[in-house]
């Protein structure tokens, strides 16, 4: 199959997506042209997920409530009192 050129913020932030997938899992590289945004971003290293995750939303190729699934929860440490 071959490949178009790409054009576009969105086109764009799929190959990039698709590269960062194969520079981490060589395995998946012939699949990857195949993968949607949201298989790209399961694939994609936990430390790039969540900036991507915006990203894709900022280009309207995924939905707002879709994000959550590769951000981290906010988590809450109560406040404590420390007696000295």
């Amino acid at each position: 199959m071959k490949r178009t050129k790409f054009e576009g913020p969105s086109n764009s932030l799929k190959h990039e997506l698709e590269r960062l997938v194969v520079s981490t899992n060589k395995v998946l590289k012939p699949a990857v042209s195949y993968m949607s945004v949201i298989e790209l971003l399961r694939n994609v290293h936990p430390n790039w997920r969540s900036d991507y995750a915006y990203k894709l939303r900022d280009a309207a190729m995924i939905h707002p409530s879709e994000v959550s699934e590769f951000t981290a929860p906010v988590l809450r440490i109560p406040k404590y009192k420390w007696h000295g």
